[in-house]
């Protein structure tokens, strides 16, 4: 029988939280580990889109806020199901739900789980596009029509609650454990062969202020006063596009934005370990589930505190933006062999993780060792990995009509680029929005940094990756979807 494939997808956790104690427990577990794994962009949209669809940013082109998943993208689902599998989606991020087209391929789709204490496929976030009473009535017609009626009707008032009441904030934003328990859920009541996606959101920014369980673990105490005084600095905005001040009580406390990037990646990494003990605590309640199936846990891009003065994950190509982990157990059904390794340190892509869970559901992948291959083998130009920066996650022309920020400041990050990363080094291929003029810079890469280096020899560039560079398209993005992603820091 088809193992069932469980992706466990940790948002903006990168490659040098995964150690031993920071995950403990994906290292005990994890039959393979790849510690050159890179995120094909730096951020949900386009990374999750090349998940869905194998291929690379460049080609799919889901890179900017507005972009959409259409069918032709949703390759691996749509094969998973032709094939017997269930799908299913999980989800509290914006990013990643119906409202961005990742429904396409998707059997059960239970997102904005944030605003769910129950679990249902009805999510009042993503029903209406604004506050008013013929938006109230839209949703109360949509409650009806659903088939789990009591359970939608309480999640609509605890969502209206939460849109209604003061939000502390100083408290943790993220909800990791309610959307594991929606899956929990869902697997018992299925029977058939499934492959689910569940990103959880519990390593993406805000970082003012850390789970407790995270923090109790790690020995770290952040006090009330520090959450609240580093959460009036969670505008990255300020410090990339602006005069980069500091808010006056912040800066009393913390005294400059290095102490403030430390205290913010001390926090961060209770975050890494709580996720780690969340996929402990969901793999020993369903212990059958994690030997039979296939289960990968992987960051889908890093985070940035301060590295070549660039904060969260915008427009850098840096290893600390990109770099992720990525952890396999292999179904028990399937034979070891004492040539599959346990740690592969060259470079692979996710694009390559994508084509791997495409041969499992479509059968021609059944071994440790092909499954390995597959990864490993799936290139993008010639033997190495590419990875994409379509401008930032905000929308630009907004910026511009703010006087706080500087539009030499808003250009710098209004560009593309395509990264080539081979062994020891990488070429990164910049141009401006609308712009025909293509830079290029080499960098060598070691223990998840680089440095520029003008002696090494540029990466070729293929001319269809040059007609990307030059092209800019615009889109525009949803009301709900919209004011969600500025509590996460997408302004």
């Amino acid at each position: 029988m088809e193992p069932d494939i469980y992706v466990f997808v940790a948002d903006s956790l990168r490659a040098d939280t995964a150690t031993s104690d920071l995950l403990p427990f994906c290292n005990s577990v994890a039959d393979v580990r790849f510690d050159r794994a890179y995120a094909p962009g730096t951020w949900t949209l386009p990374v999750h889109a090349t998940l869905y669809s194998g291929e690379c940013p460049t080609k799919h082109e889901i890179t900017r806020r507005g972009d959409t998943v259409g069918p032709k993208e949703t390759k691996i689902p749509e094969k998973a199901r032709d094939n017997g599998y269930e799908t299913a989606l999980f989800s509290e991020n914006p990013t990643f739900s119906r409202k961005t087209g990742f429904d396409a391929g998707i059997d059960q789709v239970n997102d904005g789980i944030d605003q769910k204490p129950y679990r249902s496929t009805f999510s009042p976030t993503t029903a209406i596009d604004e506050i008013s009473p013929s938006a109230a009535i839209q949703l109360m017609v949509a409650v009806a029509k659903g088939s789990n009626t009591y359970r939608d009707l309480f999640n609509t008032f605890y969502a209206a609650f939460n849109r209604i009441r003061d939000i502390d904030s100083s408290s943790y934003p993220h909800h990791g454990d309610r959307v594991l328990n929606h899956l929990s859920d869902y697997i018992v009541s299925m029977d058939t062969p499934k492959l689910c996606f569940t990103n959880l959101l519990d390593t993406h920014n805000p970082h003012h202020a850390p789970p407790e369980i995270g923090a109790e673990l790690l020995n770290v105490h952040i006090s009330k006063k520090e959450r609240e005084l580093l959460s009036l600095a969670n505008d990255n905005r300020e410090y990339l596009l602006g005069d980069g001040e500091l808010p006056e009580k912040t800066e009393r406390m913390f005294g400059d934005w290095e102490t403030v990037f430390q205290r913010r990646y001390e926090n961060y990494r209770c975050q890494a370990r709580y996720v780690d003990k969340l996929l402990e605590n969901w793999a020993e309640e369903n212990p059958h589930l994690w030997e039979e199936s296939l289960v990968v846990v992987i960051g889908d891009h890093g985070q940035m505190f301060g590295e070549e003065n660039m904060v969260g994950h915008q427009t850098s190509l840096h290893p600390a933006g990109i770099q992720i982990p990525m952890f396999i157990n292999y179904p028990k059904s399937w034979p070891e062999a004492a040539d599959t390794p346990a740690v592969v340190e060259k470079p692979v892509s996710l694009r390559g993780l994508s084509h791997g869970i495409q041969g499992v559901v479509d059968q021609s992948i059944d071994t440790r060792e092909d499954f390995v291959q597959k990864v490993v083998d799936t290139r993008d130009i010639d033997q190495n990995i590419v990875s994409v920066v379509d401008g930032p996650t905000w929308s630009v022309d907004p910026l511009r009509e703010e006087e706080k920020f500087y539009n030499q400041k808003i250009d710098q990050v209004a560009v593309r680029k395509v990264g080539i990363i081979a062994q020891e080094y990488m070429t990164v291929y910049q141009s401006q929005w609308d712009s025909n003029e293509i830079q290029s810079t080499t960098y060598e890469l070691s223990n998840y940094d680089r440095t520029e280096n003008p002696e090494l020899e540029a990466h070729e560039i293929p001319e269809s990756y040059k007609m990307w560079l030059q092209r800019s398209p615009d889109n525009e993005i949803s009301t709900e979807v919209n004011s969600r992603l500025k509590q996460l820091g997408y302004r």
